[in-house]
């Protein structure tokens, strides 16, 4: 058991930050494309379709609304997927990682969280899904 350097600290928090943020936006990004894509797909459909059965004003304000409704529907949703991918990620590649470099350090896994929350800055990904009883917390 090696006590673990701050150097080591600094550098297994820079190594999980970004791993973590990689994982965060790889499926946030296709689900906001796709939810976008259907999004103005939809809008459009309806507003030519009341245009064409009503007037050209009511296709063009029920279209406007669609869409607005539908871009916040698809905001919500990749923010769903990313905070999902989050926990996965941190379930399966984080926790292990962290377990590993605890076991190998001779500290508890509370210990080595405390000393990455305080290599990290507040807005950091890793910062706030660690937590001191180790249960990822996800905003």
């Amino acid at each position: 058991m090696t006590p673990l350097p701050v150097e080591a600290v600094e550098e297994l928090a820079e190594e999980l930050e970004t791993r973590l943020q990689e994982k965060a936006t790889e499926n946030a990004s296709l689900t906001f494309s796709i939810g976008c894509f259907l999004s103005l797909m939809l809008a459009v459909v309806t507003a030519v379709v009341l245009a064409l059965a009503l007037h050209w004003v009511s296709g063009l304000i029920a279209g406007l609304l669609l869409l607005l409704l539908a871009l916040t529907l698809t905001a919500f949703l990749s923010t769903r997927a990313r905070n999902r991918r989050l926990e996965t990620a941190y379930h399966t590649e984080i926790r292990p990682r962290l377990q590993a470099a605890a076991a190998e350090s001779g500290l508890s896994l509370a210990e080595l969280s405390a000393r990455l929350r305080a290599a990290l800055p507040r807005e950091a990904l890793l910062h706030s899904v660690l937590e001191t009883d180790d249960e990822p917390k996800i905003d």
